[in-house]
């Protein structure tokens, strides 16, 4: 079956073109209701959200977060934090779904919606053909939008960055003491966290385009723009360089040959 708004990854195309207040306000509403509908257990659903470092991240944000809370949803945002860390906490913190805003190594024009089930994967095609359904019957949602005093809320969680961070270096048992490491951020999802597992793994870290400003994540930089990880690694004779992409949920490696 022919998809209108979702692709092989989520929802994604140009912001404020492709990726409008309207369609965005309309799949919080859609997601919402289904996630309502779809509840087992008594009270409010909740989502954890996470964003890349985009300019339109916020304006996206804003648009669902209104569709969701409307519908009596509650939000954890947990800020700028790669894709894995959002899976993985929608799993540890027992959420009824994760969404990523991101469009990964796109161009900052772009960016995009990623949904995830419960259990932190992708949505199934069918959950995501049933949202599409719904987001088409807009004033049938309207009418299960919740009382003023039932709204769901929107609450600042990005402490809980913390949690991705131990456990990720709870993960790997050897020690880097020895190892010096490049890592570019690509001035995208990564930038807070990244650098950060490394260190407390005894890594000397070095970090590259860590300084997003809305508008330079991924530009000239990341997995899509080796070119100055590999001359950095040569400099620092660095034993490693890794490249993450916007959402950091892929990256390449650079050893000290200078090999891709």
């Amino acid at each position: 079956m022919a998809r209108k708004y979702f692709g092989t990854d989520g929802m994604r195309g140009e912001a404020n073109k492709d990726l409008t207040i309207d369609l965005v306000t309309r799949l919080g509403l859609a997601l919402g209701y289904y996630l309502k509908k779809h509840r087992k257990k008594a009270g409010k659903p909740k989502i954890i959200l996470g964003t890349d470092t985009r300019i339109s991240g916020y304006m996206i944000r804003s648009a669902l977060t209104a569709g969701l809370n409307s519908m009596g949803v509650n939000i954890d945002f947990v800020g700028v934090l790669p894709t894995p860390g959002v899976c993985y906490l929608t799993r540890k913190l027992k959420a009824d779904a994760g969404i990523m805003i991101s469009a990964s190594h796109n161009p900052v024009k772009d960016n995009g919606i990623k949904i995830f089930s419960q259990n932190g994967y992708k949505l199934p095609d069918s959950v995501e053909e049933e949202l599409e359904k719904l987001m088409e019957k807009k004033d049938e949602l309207l009418k299960h939008q919740v009382p003023g005093d039932d709204l769901g809320t929107f609450k600042y969680v990005e402490d809980d960055m913390r949690i991705y961070l131990d456990y990720l270096t709870s993960t790997v048992k050897t020690n880097f003491s020895k190892l010096r490491i490049v890592i570019d951020t690509a001035n995208g999802a990564a930038y807070r966290v990244a650098s950060k597992v490394f260190q407390n793994l005894g890594a000397d870290v070095i970090v590259i385009n860590n300084i997003p400003n809305g508008k330079n994540i991924n530009v000239n930089c990341g997995s899509t723009h080796p070119e100055l990880l590999q001359e950095v690694v040569k400099v620092y004779k660095a034993d490693l360089g890794l490249a993450y992409d916007g959402d950091a949920d892929r990256l390449i490696a650079v050893i000290i040959q200078v090999q891709l």
